[in-house]
């Protein structure tokens, strides 16, 4: 089976409600479209409508970055590559995603149709300093002061991981004080990279970031509700007053499954161009 003409328009999705076991085994066929779904949220799909035979997935963990593609039609792994990650940066992630796009032969890649990557919850990325938190990092015990004060006890965001209480010591903290201004989680910042290419931290700042519930979960937004709940929005406000408004700084957040971009490339696995 053969890719699409150069038309061939690439769509960037969040998380399927269907998912799989594990990262290599499984590829589901949606309306007209194949997506490659994956085990653990958070996690982004990509769809294209075509008939080329293979779908790559990518794995972000702590301590290494994985690649396999596989034949969507049986499941069956045609090409692994592993990096390791020595640091958890901006660059070292940007870095790993083209050393393993460029690691796929031609002839491979030339047939890949979907790619899913996925990274860890409540791992955080201030911009435009590229400070990192990952997530298993605490937040400043003053920040954490100011979300036990304000939100209900037993609330996600008030663990001392959360993806709030990281952001909230860019204000508070000496030790993680930073003038960014734009707020995403790991895979929100991959899924940019991925989308906009170069030109992804200006997409970022210009158009904003894009989460989904399994990622803002942490920050506090209510997935029942689908909306950040008032207390978060005053905290935020409260915080950066100096700064930007809570709904500049808040990454905009979707369903899972939900369009979140759109790259005109008719070769899938384009970051051995982009990056």
């Amino acid at each position: 089976m053969k890719m699409l003409a150069a038309s061939v328009k690439l769509t960037f999705l969040l998380p399927s409600t269907v998912t799989c076991d594990k990262l290599r085994n499984r590829v589901v066929r949606g309306p007209g479209s194949w997506t490659v779904v994956q085990a653990q949220p958070p996690r982004l799909a990509l769809t294209v409508m075509s008939n080329a035979a293979l779908a790559a997935g990518l794995d972000f963990g702590t301590s290494a970055a994985r690649l396999s593609v596989i034949v969507r039609a049986t499941s069956e792994e045609v090409w692994f590559q592993s990096r390791s990650l020595a640091q958890q940066s901006v660059l070292d992630w940007c870095n790993a995603l083209r050393a393993l796009s460029d690691s796929v032969p031609e002839d491979l890649a030339s047939q890949i149709s979907a790619v899913a990557v996925d990274g860890t919850s409540a791992s955080c990325v201030g911009l435009p300093s590229h400070s990192v938190q990952m997530y298993y990092e605490t937040g400043n015990p003053e920040a954490l002061r100011i979300i036990r004060e304000a939100g209900p006890a037993g609330h996600v965001a008030s663990s001392a991981s959360s993806s709030l209480a990281k952001l909230l010591s860019w204000t508070v903290s000496s030790e993680h004080q930073t003038d960014d201004t734009v707020f995403a989680h790991q895979v929100d910042c991959l899924q940019m990279m991925l989308i906009h290419g170069p030109r992804w931290q200006e997409a970022a700042k210009t158009l904003g970031v894009i989460s989904d519930w399994h990622n803002a979960l942490k920050l506090g937004y209510d997935p029942l509700l689908e909306q950040y709940p008032d207390w978060i929005i005053e905290v935020v406000d409260q915080a950066f007053r100096s700064r930007a408004s809570a709904g500049a700084i808040l990454p905009k957040v979707v369903r899972p499954g939900s369009v979140v971009g759109v790259n005109p490339s008719s070769h899938l696995f384009f970051l051995r161009f982009f990056l």
